[in-house]
């Protein structure tokens, strides 16, 4: 049995390399997230979810080095998800995007051409790579120290951890819900956990109590509604002067025949039209939603919210 330095010392070594090179990974996002001047609250964030994270994955693996790689080849995992994401959707990688990854599982072909092959690839070798080193070159720990020991040094990291999320949440939340500006001002892992906490809070919506009561039911029956939203259609005339000005001739005649025609300005690039259709549907401007813009669905949806298909039920 090893004495109680050298399990404290086998347990520290990997958990202190591990958080160092966790922020060498974090050189590799875009936007790089500043560390000189990062808020002592969202380091101690980054810190203590890397320190609960290498706990919970000590336990299972029961090996300190293999579980600190595991959680770096994880925390590389995500830095190229969202770096995809950037490029496609010019938006890093937020926590409500967590929600998506179920839906990789039942539409791959859909999702992973945004992770491309070779990062996919890479996340792949990094992960092969810790577990072979992991289980090859590192001997389990209990067999070594004993269970109570191993035990005792784990619970005493993810206590750890859960003292360094307190002193990171016990003033008020820094995030302003800008995703490139948050991560690049406190770090990924922080502005998961912020963004986390935020959603569990109710959101402040505007006042929509003039949407209330029973509207008209419409003279000489209902008609039928059909709204259309086709978020991947655009005039392609507004790119270039040499695009041919009869390209979109049936376009052109629709808008002359309509009622109102313009543009509009969308809470979306390139996909995430969920935003889109929930502020057609509501009327509510993406800046007041706070961080239910991300993905409104999850918790406003849930908060009846008045809409448009409310009304029209309302009135038959």
């Amino acid at each position: 049995m090893a004495n109680h330095l050298d399990v404290w010392l086998a347990l520290a070594a990997p958990l202190i390399c591990g958080a160092a090179l966790s922020f060498a990974v974090e050189r590799l996002l875009e936007p790089v997230p500043a560390l000189a001047g990062r808020p002592w609250r969202s380091l101690a964030v980054h810190l203590g979810m890397w320190t609960i994270a290498y706990a919970a994955v000590l336990l299972v693996v029961q090996r300190p080095w293999f579980a600190a790689l595991l959680v770096l080849a994880e925390l590389l995992f995500f830095a190229i998800v969202s770096n995809r994401k950037v490029r496609a959707l010019r938006e890093p990688f937020v926590y409500q995007d967590f929600e998506y990854f179920t839906d990789v599982i039942r539409h791959p072909r859909l999702l992973l051409p945004y992770l491309g092959v070779i990062p996919a690839l890479v996340v792949c070798a990094a992960f092969g790579a810790a577990i072979w080193l992991g289980l090859a070159l590192e001997p389990g720990m209990p067999a070594r120290t004993g269970w109570a020991a191993f035990g005792t040094g784990a619970a005493v990291m993810a206590a750890l951890g859960a003292v360094l999320l307190w002193a990171g949440t016990s003033g008020p939340l820094p995030a302003t819900f800008r995703p490139a500006e948050d991560m690049r001002r406190h770090g990924q892992l922080a502005s998961f956990w912020y963004y986390w906490l935020a959603e569990r809070g109710r959101p402040a919506l505007p006042d929509t109590t003039r949407y209330s009561g029973t509207p008209a039911r419409p003279a000489g029956g209902l008609p039928d509604i059909v709204i259309v939203q086709s978020e991947s259609f655009f005039d392609a005339r507004r790119l270039h002067p040499g695009v041919r000005t009869g390209l979109l001739a049936e376009f052109d005649a629709v808008r002359k025949a309509a009622v109102q025609s313009g543009y509009a300005r969308v809470p979306a690039w390139g996909g995430n039209t969920a935003r889109s259709e929930f502020a057609f549907l509501t009327g509510l401007r993406s800046d007041r939603l706070g961080v239910n813009l991300f993905n409104p669905y999850r918790k406003l949806a849930q908060q009846a919210v008045p809409t448009l298909a409310g009304l029209a039920k309302r009135a038959g």
